[in-house]
C-alpha cells in the first residue's frame, strides 16, 4: 500500500512538473477515474502546487556571467571548469514538487486520521425503537424519534455520547473512563449501570431513571443530583432546578420491555400510555368513559389484543378506524 502511494506522488510530481510521458499521463487519469477519493487527492495536491509555484517570483539570472565574475577573482589553479547551467524554472520546478508532496502527504494524513476520528457518527431510531450496541460493549435502546452521536474515537480516551429523544443506557464498567451521556443542556455521568433517559427537545423537562448502579445528572453551572437504583431524578430546563423521586412510575420502560402494568389507573392514562408506546391512536366516543379505571397487566402483548382486553374487562365494544380504535359504550365497570 505505502509502495503504490509513493508510486501515485511520483506520477503527480511528474505530471505536475510537465515531465510526465503520455503513457504516465494515462496512468495517473486512470487512477483519478477509480474513486472520488482518488481524484480529491490529486485536486488537493495540485492545489496546493500552485500557490507554492505562484508565491515564488522567477528571477533569471546569467548563470555564465555570473561564474566568469566569480572566477576573475579566484585563483587560476582553484579553476577547474565552469559550472554547468541548470535552469532555473526546472529548479524552482522541483522545489515546490517536493514542498506539494510534503504538503500534500500530510494534508491527506490529517483528512484520513485526525478528521474522520473527529467526526460524529449519527444513530437514528426514526419511527422504530432501535437496539444498538457501541464499540466498548456498552448497549443502548433508543425509542422512536431519537437518535445518539458520538465520535468515531469513542472509547479511546474517553465515552461521550450526546443524546436526542428517549434512550435505554446499559454501560460496560469503566473506572478510568467513565461514561457520559450529554443532552439538552444536562450531562448524566455514571462508570457502569443501567438507566434510562427522556429529553425531547419539545418538553421542558429532562428526566433520568436509574433501573441499577448510580449515575450522577448535573449541568455546567449545576451540581445536581445523584441518583441510585429506583431513583428518577428532573431537570426543569425553565427553572434550571433538579427534583428526585424515590421511585418512578411503573411503566417507565414499557417502550423497551413491552411490559405494561396499570394499577386501578384512569383510562385516560391507559391509552396516553398506548398511544406514545405503540405510536398509535386509541380514543373514546364518551369523555366520561376517560375516568374509568382499570387494573390490568400486559406482557410484550400487540396492540391489538391489548385494546380488545381492554375493551372486554370495562364492558365496552372496540371499533377499527383508519389510524387507530375507538372505544364505544356509555359507561363502563369499575368493579
Amino acid at each position: 500500500m505505502i509502495k503504490e502511494s509513493e508510486h501515485i506522488d511520483n506520477l503527480i510530481a511528474r505530471y505536475l512538473t510537465g515531465e510526465a510521458s503520455e503513457d504516465e499521463r494515462n496512468r495517473l487519469e486512470k487512477w483519478m477515474n477509480e474513486s472520488e477519493e482518488n481524484e480529491k487527492y490529486f485536486s488537493d495536491t495540485r492545489f496546493v502546487h500552485d500557490k507554492a509555484v505562484a508565491s515564488h517570483k522567477i528571477i533569471r539570472v546569467d548563470v555564465n556571467k555570473a561564474w566568469n565574475s566569480v572566477q576573475g577573482q579566484m585563483h587560476p589553479k582553484t579553476i577547474s571548469k565552469p559550472a554547468k547551467r541548470i535552469p532555473l524554472i526546472t529548479f524552482w520546478m522541483r522545489i515546490a514538487a517536493v514542498f506539494v508532496l510534503t504538503i500534500g502527504i500530510s494534508f491527506w494524513l490529517y483528512r484520513n486520521y485526525h478528521t474522520k476520528s473527529l467526526q460524529p457518527l449519527l444513530i437514528e431510531s426514526r419511527n422504530n425503537t432501535l437496539a444498538y450496541k457501541l464499540t466498548d460493549s456498552s448497549r443502548v435502546f433508543m425509542n422512536r424519534h431519537s437518535e445518539i452521536t458520538y465520535t468515531a474515537d469513542y472509547g479511546k480516551k474517553r465515552r461521550i455520547v450526546n443524546l436526542t429523544g428517549e434512550a435505554y443506557f446499559q454501560v460496560a464498567h469503566n473506572e478510568k473512563k467513565p461514561f457520559i451521556v450529554e443532552t439538552e443542556g444536562t450531562f448524566v455521568k455514571d462508570i457502569g449501570t443501567s438507566f434510562n433517559i427522556k429529553a425531547y427537545a419539545v418538553d421542558s423537562i429532562v428526566e433520568v431513571f436509574v433501573e441499577n448502579g448510580e449515575v450522577s445528572f448535573y449541568t455546567e453551572n449545576n451540581p445536581g443530583i445523584l441518583l441510585q437504583k429506583g431513583e428518577k431524578g428532573i431537570y426543569n430546563k425553565e427553572t434550571e432546578t433538579f427534583r428526585k423521586f424515590n421511585s418512578a412510575e411503573p411503566n417507565i420502560l414499557s417502550y423497551k420491555s413491552k411490559v405494561l402494568i396499570f394499577r386501578n389507573t384512569n383510562l385516560s392514562e391507559v391509552l396516553e400510555t398506548l398511544n406514545s408506546i405503540y405510536q398509535t391512536k386509541i380514543t373514546a366516543n364518551n369523555q366520561e368513559l376517560m375516568n374509568c379505571r382499570i387494573t390490568v397487566t400486559f406482557d410484550n402483548e400487540d396492540i391489538n389484543t391489548i385494546v380488545s382486553i381492554i375493551s372486554e374487562t370495562l364492558h365496552l365494544q372496540m371499533v377499527k378506524t383508519n389510524d387507530g380504535y375507538e372505544l364505544e359504550g356509555d359507561s363502563c365497570n369499575n368493579h
